[in-house]
């Protein structure tokens, strides 16, 4: 494929995708958090590999696929960013943007870890 006047990815997509660790009251939910795949943007043209999905990624893996939604609006950088959800507030999420997979905090009515 041809796009931005040249032929392909300059470099391979091996760049991780992360999904932030966020609270998940649904226990029957199908939702997750931390490395979920692999991505690379380049010219202007991003692809994503979400691990286990298929074609299905908001069934299986919704929690990617608001990543990816979060991504295409804006609201992040990179698919790669460690931070919260935007819609989170920095409540729930590790906080931690130096690591990928830094932890998880439970909501205060849950208890401590």
């Amino acid at each position: 494929m041809t796009w931005g006047g040249m032929q392909g990815f300059q470099t391979r997509p091996a760049d991780p995708f992360y999904v932030p660790y966020h609270p998940e009251y649904n226990l029957g939910a199908t939702a997750g958090a931390g490395v979920f795949g692999t991505t690379r943007t380049e010219r202007k043209l991003t692809w994503v590999e979400v691990f286990l999905s298929g074609h299905m990624v908001p069934q299986y893996a919704p929690s990617a696929a608001y990543r990816q939604l979060e991504f295409l609006l804006g609201r992040v950088p990179s698919l790669s960013t460690v931070s919260d959800f935007t819609t989170q507030g920095g409540r729930w999420g590790n906080g931690n943007s130096s690591s990928l997979g830094g932890g998880f905090m439970l909501p205060p009515q849950f208890g401590a870890m």
